[in-house]
C-alpha cells in the first residue's frame, strides 16, 4: 500500500516519485478528456443548427400554395354516330 505524502516516515525521495506518478496520473486523465470536451463542445451548435434545419424544412410545405382546387367535371357532348 502506498504511504501518504503526509506520512511523516515517508522520505523525500518517495515523496517525489509519488508527486510524479500522480502528476502522470492526472497529465494522461487531461489528454483523455480534453478531445471528449471539445468534441461535446461543438455538439450545442450542430443540435440547434440541424434543429434550425428541420423547422425550416417543415415550413417550406406549409408555406406553398396548395394545389388548385379541381374544377366540376364538364359531361363530354354526345358522341355524333
Amino acid at each position: 500500500m502506498a504511504r501518504s505524502i503526509s506520512d511523516p516516515d515517508l522520505t523525500l525521495g518517495a515523496a517525489l516519485v509519488q508527486l510524479e506518478s500522480r502528476d502522470r496520473e492526472i497529465t494522461a486523465g487531461q489528454e483523455t478528456v480534453r478531445p471528449q470536451i471539445a468534441e461535446l463542445s461543438t455538439l450545442p451548435a450542430e443540435l440547434d443548427q440541424e434543429a434550425a434545419n428541420v423547422t425550416t424544412i417543415r415550413q417550406t410545405p406549409l408555406s406553398l400554395p396548395g394545389p388548385e382546387p379541381a374544377s366540376p367535371a364538364v359531361p363530354e357532348p354526345p358522341a355524333y354516330e
